[in-house]
């Protein structure tokens, strides 16, 4: 799903982006897609899991010296 949202956001940030470049110019053009782009970070900034898992116990440090030799 990730990867389908990605390939249509790039597609429409062209078409929006045009059209709003056209009638109202870069600036505004600029702007507007900053500002979807920082709404979507802030979207998937919430919503989207950490799929890595927390470290609940420490590691014991490593000492390649002995590593070696075993």
């Amino acid at each position: 799903m990730v990867a389908l949202a990605v390939g249509i956001g790039g597609g429409l940030s062209n078409l929006i982006g045009g059209y709003i470049v056209q009638y109202e110019g870069y600036r505004v053009g600029f702007l507007s897609l900053t500002v979807v782009a920082a709404l979507a970070f802030l979207f998937f900034l919430g919503f989207m899991p950490e799929t890595r898992e927390p470290i609940t116990t420490p590691r014991p440090p490593c000492n390649r010296a002995r590593d070696r030799m075993s």
